[in-house]
């Protein structure tokens, strides 16, 4: 049986999977990073947008109080804290909000949505937060927002500057103020200062010179249950990615490890043809060489008495002695055909292959030197393993191997010896410099009475395979045409 190589599912290397499996980890995770990151942002934007919106409600509802007191004759300066407390505690009941408070820069709450909180002042964090407002202009409508904890909770906070009352808005609401009082408490009123009622105005600087903040803070509950959920559907998602890559690298594994696997049957289907075909041939030569044996011994006697009759005709004597020695010719080939045929009875004992390799080298040295060919060897520095095997017939099966590769090689060159250990078995390599094999002929060298000589059986490498075989081992030859022959001989150590 020819000797063939371990098959693998796939020919993949598992660094290979490895590295594929990695990289495709590598991208779903920076995929999934990548959504939490902005679905992160998207949720912390619309926090932003609804505390701003509720910063501007407070503002534009303050203003709208303001006016609706300046139009009543109302004391803005003292009433100005219960109106925005009203606008506070109308805002309170947005969802998802904690409070909303009109503190200054030094974290003192005015007014807050929850009254207890009146009068306190904010957390040092907080505190520290408002701080960074330092810088901003009120009418910028610049804000801020930070994510941290307060009071051991974990909160949302967006703070802007309250924006003051500009002239443009006294300009627009002092004259009809003006226009609408009776003309008797007219009189009694001060003089306009530059076409307002210099108390009023003194009233609104008051009220700018009183530098504010809006702080909102929002409940982070919801956005950590939403950010939650997301980051649930991430994991899951990723999982469901990494099982459809990975399922899909296996369907390609497994499709390729049946595409190969249909091969190998093929490759076993044709070798069992080829065993069945060697069988037949075998039982089929067994019972011709028992045919042939005593016809040729009875042609052998009466050559040999023919022989004894001629001894004064020196052609009919020569006639004679061809006639025998191609009988024994045929004698030969069908021993070694009953060889082949039969199983071999197998002496085995311990061999260092080193020595019997040395020795069949050493026998064939002098025909290689005679044609012109140059024999060397190659064995490791360190001994090889002993194999149990029977001497004699591995002799046979090297020098069968070593006068193939010094035939091939009409006009010299050189054949190398190199034998080591691989894995469980000790691997001989004959490799010579050759005319080689044509790949049309590769896959049948092993079969017998196949040779390319016109002298040869074809029984010589057949005989070879079986012999290793039976030790347990294989043959493989690498050729091709024109670029010499390589043996592999593996035999179990």
């Amino acid at each position: 049986m020819r000797f063939l190589k371990r098959q693998r599912l796939a020919h993949v290397s598992p660094w290979v999977l490895a590295a594929a499996c990695g990289l495709l980890a590598l991208i779903i995770g920076v995929f999934a990073v990548n959504n939490y990151r902005r679905d992160k942002v998207l949720m912390t934007q619309i926090l932003v947008e609804k505390g701003t919106t509720l910063i501007r409600f407070v503002s534009s509802s303050a203003r709208s109080s303001l006016f609706s007191g300046l139009r009543n004759g109302q004391d803005i300066l003292n009433l100005w804290p219960e109106y925005v407390q009203q606008i506070l505690k109308h805002a309170s009941g947005h969802p998802g909000l904690h409070y909303l408070a009109i503190v200054d820069p030094d974290g003192f709450i005015y007014s807050c949505s929850e009254p207890d909180r009146c009068r306190q002042k904010v957390s040092p964090s907080t505190k520290a937060f408002l701080q960074t407002l330092k810088d901003d202009l009120p009418e910028s409508g610049t804000f801020r927002y930070r994510i941290g904890k307060d009071s051991g909770r974990q909160v949302f906070q967006v703070a802007a500057k309250f924006p003051p009352f500009g002239r443009q808005f006294l300009n627009s609401v002092v004259p009809r103020l003006s226009s609408s009082r009776h003309p008797a408490q007219s009189r009694q009123r001060q003089p306009l200062f530059h076409g307002l009622d210099i108390d009023l105005v003194f009233q609104l600087e008051e009220l700018n010179r009183q530098e504010k903040i809006i702080l909102v803070e929002l409940d982070l509950a919801h956005f950590n249950r939403a950010l939650g959920r997301k980051k649930l559907e991430i994991v899951f998602l990723s999982i469901v990615l990494l099982l459809v890559g990975v399922g899909g690298w296996i369907s390609i594994l497994t499709l390729e490890g049946l595409k190969g696997s249909q091969s190998r049957l093929r490759k076993v289907e044709e070798e069992l043809r080829r065993s069945e075909r060697l069988a037949a041939l075998g039982k089929m030569a067994a019972g011709v060489a028992h045919e042939l044996r005593n016809p040729l011994s009875s042609i052998k006697g009466l050559a040999l008495l023919l022989r004894t009759r001629v001894s004064g005709n020196a052609h009919d004597i020569e006639t004679a002695d061809i006639l025998v020695q191609e009988v024994e010719r045929l004698n030969r080939s069908i021993s070694e055909l009953l060889d082949y045929a039969r199983p071999q009875q197998l002496q085995k004992e311990g061999v260092d292959l080193q020595e019997l390799l040395h020795k069949s080298v050493s026998l064939i040295r002098i025909d290689a030197e005679a044609s012109g060919v140059v024999v060397a060897e190659q064995f490791p520095d360190s001994p090889l393993p002993m194999v149990q095997a029977d001497a004699d017939k591995l002799t046979q099966v090297f020098l069968n191997l070593l006068l193939n590769a010094v035939q091939a090689m009409e006009h010299g060159g050189k054949v190398r010896v190199t034998a080591g250990k691989k894995e469980s078995f000790v691997e001989v390599m004959v490799t010579d410099t050759g005319c080689g094999i044509g790949t049309e002929n590769i896959d049948r060298v092993l079969d017998p009475y196949f040779t390319t000589k016109p002298e040869g059986t074809g029984l010589g490498l057949a005989m070879s395979a079986k012999i290793i075989e039976e030790h347990g081992g294989s043959i493989r030859i690498h050729s091709g045409e024109g670029k010499g022959c390589s043996v592999q001989v593996l035999i179990p150590c």
